[in-house]
């Protein structure tokens, strides 16, 4: 659920944002300088910032949803682990007190997906756009009901899945470090509660409000979002360069059938309610 509503707010948003850009960059003082808003420099400045803009609120919404579910989880493998670990004849162990810290993961998840989708539906809108303005006729196929002969519905559908793999091709690439700094610091607040005396069971993400330097700056001080920003540059040293690509290849195989059929799902939506395919404004 919690994805779904981060979704729908990240592509609503950036419909909403993108004229609104368009209109601010027009009557500034830089629109000179980054160049035509329908296609040159112009345009992309603004789908990157309405990208970014459109993302920081869904994260925000998205942050303390997954938060709850992570501490959910985490009470259901307490519990768990706590009645395996007890002797029959004796009561189970009361489970740790979880704090819970809705925004304690914000900076790590919007050094993943900023990125991700800034670079996704700004791919996706320019390499749609150059791909119409060159072959017209294929706006004409993504109707069902074009009498045009030399188009078709697959024929559309088609190029939408070839643009939106060149999008899935470079959000993944470009939003590969920060899902290896997520997944490291999930992998050390793993470690972190079996240092703390949790057995082999209690694997799980923990929001930690103790503030050691183990926890990699996830204290729950007034001080949290700077250390919080700490321990992730943190992360980022330690791994290198060649950590932070680490499993990319992988990560590329799973990124593609998931943005692509997110794209193509986009584009449905947009054409139902009434609204331009991407690319064809």
């Amino acid at each position: 659920m919690g994805y779904f509503i981060q979704g729908s707010i990240k592509y609503g948003l950036f419909e909403l944002l993108k004229p609104r850009y368009t209109a601010l960059i027009a009557s500034s003082l830089y629109a000179p300088s980054l160049g035509a808003l329908d296609g040159g420099g112009g345009h992309v400045a603004v789908l990157l910032l309405a990208g970014v803009s459109a993302e920081l609120v869904a994260s925000i919404f998205l942050c303390p949803l997954e938060a709850a579910r992570i501490q959910s989880v985490q009470r259901q493998q307490q519990e768990t682990s706590s009645c395996s670990s007890s002797p029959s004849f004796s009561s189970p162990s009361p489970p740790l007190a979880l704090p819970f810290e809705p925004f304690a993961g914000l900076a790590a998840i919007l050094a993943k997906q900023v990125p991700y989708t800034a670079a996704q539906l700004t791919t996706y809108e320019v390499a749609t756009t150059a791909l119409y303005a060159r072959s017209p006729l294929l706006l004409l196929s993504s109707s069902s009901t074009s009498s045009s002969s030399s188009s078709s519905p697959l024929l559309f559908l088609v190029s939408s899945a070839a643009c939106a793999s060149l999008a899935a091709v470079v959000s993944s690439l470009l939003s590969q470090p920060g899902d290896s700094i997520l997944s490291e610091v999930n992998r050390r607040k793993s470690e972190s509660v079996k240092n703390r005396g949790g057995d082999n069971n209690n694997n799980y993400y923990y929001y930690s409000d103790d503030g050691d330097d183990d926890d990699e700056g996830y204290g729950g001080d007034g001080d949290g979002d700077k250390e919080e920003r700490n321990g992730l540059l943190s992360v980022a040293a330690s791994l290198g360069f060649r950590g932070l690509f680490r499993g990319t290849q992988a990560r590329l195989v799973q990124m593609l059938a998931i943005v692509v059929v997110q794209l193509l799902v986009y584009d449905s939506i947009k054409a139902f309610v009434g609204l331009p395919v991407t690319g064809a404004q």
